[in-house]
């Protein structure tokens, strides 16, 4: 279930990132992350700091907050890092972009409005002593809506969730502007399309394979996929090529190689396989006359498109370009 207040980037005003970038700052939301999902449901971002006078922010008074905090018994340099902290939760520029981490993505937004003060006492409000409420809520998804994970972003953005304090700045902030308008660098672009030709050189070899060529290829796709080959290759089985086990759940499968076919005969070997005891059937091909599907549970279609992806990353291509030399 989505959060009631977490919004599509895509219905967020695009920002400018070329002739004035705004600034992107971290937030952590919470000691722990504990306020997490109160602010990313309401649309907040609340902060700590409970001793720091809510007057002496808004007029940006950084002296007698900093005095405030040295009052409490933090260090001459605490009490400068705390101030700054404050300062840039009330003052900061309207475009700036606010980043956090949780559940496993990047969220962002902007904050718009005044700040709120809650209280000056823990005990009476214990989710934050002041909050600012963000222009459309938090997002967790790119301008075109693509998910932002965290195990798909770079470790120089990443790192800052490691910050200790509350605020501070994202040094990799041209980065995280590219990713939420989904732009990429010239050489991402470059090996990107290097990838696309490779993977078409890829489909077309696997149509000048021999048969028998074809069923050892597919064979060590899913060797190097983590199967573990249970039967001999081939055989006298007419509806098996082989047969695997994936030793780390104990699933079983069949996999059915066909150089040359078309739906009728992948429906035929759907109707045999209800007889079998396995969980899965691969039907894999290179060539037919139209894509073949189908909706069975159960049976996975694997023809030249995807073949070419796991060949590709079962670092296969040097094998396949030598069989076809």
């Amino acid at each position: 279930m989505r959060l009631p207040y977490a919004v599509r980037a895509s219905a967020l005003k695009k920002l400018s990132i070329q002739n004035s970038p705004p600034a992107a700052k971290f937030i952590k939301l919470g000691t722990k992350g504990s306020w997490e999902d109160r602010c990313l449901s309401d649309g907040t971002a609340r902060l700590a700091f409970y001793e720091a006078s809510h007057e002496d922010a808004l007029r940006g008074d950084r002296t007698s907050l900093e005095a405030g905090f040295l009052e409490t018994g933090r260090s001459p340099r605490t009490a400068t890092d705390f101030a700054r902290q404050v300062l840039e939760f009330y003052h900061a520029e309207p475009d700036t972009i606010w980043i956090t981490f949780s559940r496993g993505r990047l969220w962002w937004c902007q904050l718009d409005g005044p700040v709120e003060f809650l209280s000056s006492n823990p005990e009476v409000c214990p989710n934050g002593s002041r909050l600012r409420r963000t222009a459309n809520g938090w997002s967790d998804m790119s301008i075109a809506g693509k998910p932002l994970l965290i195990s798909e972003l770079n470790g120089n953005l990443t790192a800052v969730s490691q910050f200790r304090g509350t605020i501070c700045d994202v040094n990799a902030s041209d980065y995280l502007l590219r990713k939420i308008h989904d732009l990429q660098i010239p050489k991402v672009i470059e090996a990107e399309g290097a990838r696309a030709t490779c993977l078409q050189s890829i489909r077309d070899l696997l149509a000048l394979l021999p048969w028998h060529d074809f069923e050892i290829l597919v064979d060590l796709v899913f060797s190097r996929s983590g199967w573990r080959r249970k039967g001999a290759l081939g055989g006298t089985q007419k509806t098996v090529d082989l047969e695997l086990e994936l030793p780390v759940t104990g699933e079983k499968a069949v996999v059915q190689v066909k150089s040359r076919t078309d739906q009728n005969e992948l429906d035929r070997y759907i109707a045999d396989f209800q007889y079998r005891y396995e969980e899965r059937l691969f039907f894999v091909y290179h060539s037919a006359p139209k894509p073949l599907h189908t909706s069975a549970a159960g049976v996975s279609v694997i023809g030249p498109d995807k073949l070419a992806t796991m060949v590709f990353d079962a670092g296969l291509f040097d094998w396949l370009l030598s069989r076809c030399a």
